[in-house]
């Protein structure tokens, strides 16, 4: 395996706010209807869903995003 320079777990959260979620996962364009809005937070749950199993499973809480990892400027 190619080293990423990365030694630490790293846990990565496919959730996208942007408008290209709509555009790209759902085909959406301009303004939603209220389904649509309801369609993507319903897909969205889904995503949030699977972070809290996550943890729920053992992913420690520091490693989740719980918070920052030490020398971050987050």
């Amino acid at each position: 395996m190619t080293s990423i320079g990365f030694d630490q777990p790293l846990y990565i959260l496919p959730f996208d706010h942007r408008g290209s979620f709509q555009t790209q996962i759902f085909g959406w364009k301009g303004a939603l209807t209220a389904e649509q809005t309801a369609q993507i937070a319903a897909a969205k749950q889904v995503i949030y869903d699977g972070f809290k199993a996550a943890i729920a499973g053992g992913v420690p809480k520091k490693k989740a995003g719980s918070s920052p990892p030490k020398g971050s400027k987050r």
